[in-house]
């Protein structure tokens, strides 16, 4: 199989891991949560970034097509540890600066006498 196909399955596979890990952990914090488009926005733009980091570095690395499968197993391991941290630094800063933006616009509503 080709290289840079293995190291895009493994990107992508990182990327959905980190989303599917994340949404996870929101369920378990609320059952009836839905999913938050949130994550599709960060994933698509983590694997952009993957997908353009793995033409640069498997284009000016010369990797022998007829890889051992261990080898290829160990191209897979790292693009997927790469595209899965890859999607957590553009997920966090997301996350961060859209639960601000919400408490400021929910502090910013002024609270009705009772």
């Amino acid at each position: 199989m080709d290289v840079l196909i293995i190291a895009f399955v493994g990107y992508v596979v990182g990327g959905i891991g980190r989303t599917v890990y994340d949404f996870l952990w929101k369920l378990l914090d609320d059952p009836k949560a839905v999913w938050d488009q949130k994550y599709t926005i960060t994933f698509l733009i983590s694997t952009i970034i993957s997908f353009i980091s793995a033409v640069a570095l498997f284009s000016t690395v010369q990797i022998p097509p007829d890889l051992a499968v261990s080898s290829q197993f160990s191209i897979f391991i790292i693009t997927f540890t790469q595209g899965f941290t890859i999607n957590h630094l553009v997920n966090k800063p997301i996350t961060y600066l859209t639960a601000k933006a919400e408490g400021e616009s929910t502090s910013a509503t002024p609270t009705p006498p009772t």
